[in-house]
């Protein structure tokens, strides 16, 4: 659904599929040279698991690579994850998005970004 949302609004999007493993998104996310990695989560997913996975993936990715994560399981999340966005339900996406470009100074024009989920 969140593709649905980000390509009219010009991203690019790789869907890479469910339980993709954190090795396989951090080398798709640098092969395509994406900037940035948005991931969901399930609510029947670990929080921990989750939480753990996603502060590796931070470590492993450029910085100034944007890392999101939403869905169900991201709402209980109890304490911050430095570099990564929670997002906490999918009508913040689109915020999500026009906040990243006005950071980054991306342009909103079709095919401007890249997305990875």
């Amino acid at each position: 659904m969140v593709e649905a949302l980000l390509v009219p609004e010009g991203a690019q999007c790789i869907s890479l599929g469910p339980q993709t493993p954190i090795e396989d998104i951090r080398r798709a996310a640098l092969a395509h040279e994406v900037q940035v990695v948005a991931l969901s989560f399930s609510g029947a997913f670990p929080v921990r698991q989750a939480g753990d996975g996603l502060a590796s993936l931070r470590r492993q990715l450029p910085p100034a690579l944007a890392i999101w994560a939403g869905g169900e399981m991201t709402r209980r999340i109890r304490k911050a994850l430095p570099g990564v966005l929670l997002v906490s339900d999918i009508g913040g996406t689109l915020g999500a998005l026009k906040a990243w470009r006005a950071q980054t100074g991306a342009p909103s024009a079709p095919g401007a970004s890249a997305a990875s989920r």
